[in-house]
């Protein structure tokens, strides 16, 4: 998202120009570390091929150091999501890939494959 090496899958993810432009503060999508790129999934053809892609890293707390700290807060959502939350205590596990457009929703992965978390 910083380097704007793809302006239009930006574009996409940030504008309200037309309908089906998703609107997205471009802060937000910093904030959550939302990455945009190219993935190869398969066409309607079954051939490999690239599509425009958005990347959604998922996090798991690197220690139960965080576990801790968010039931000191009592455990209520409201109170954890009004913490600030230190992103030195969470590590990327996985990352969700899904091709941009209403067209495309059935092309996405996940990264590494598998549905466990840790």
């Amino acid at each position: 998202m910083k380097k704007e090496i793809y302006p239009e899958i930006n574009r996409y993810l940030t504008s309200l120009e037309e309908p089906s432009f998703r609107g997205i503060h471009k802060s937000v999508l910093e904030k959550y570390r939302v990455g945009v790129g190219k993935e190869k999934f398969r066409n309607d053809s079954d051939q490999l091929s690239w599509f425009d892609s958005v990347y959604f890293p998922l996090y798991a707390p690197k220690s139960k150091k965080q576990r801790e700290k968010e039931a000191a807060l009592g455990g209520n959502a409201s109170d954890i999501e009004r913490a600030e939350i230190n992103t030195s205590d969470y590590e990327m596990v996985k990352m969700k890939v899904r091709a941009i457009g209403k067209e495309n929703k059935h092309r996405q992965k996940f990264m590494p494959s598998g549905s466990e978390l840790r």
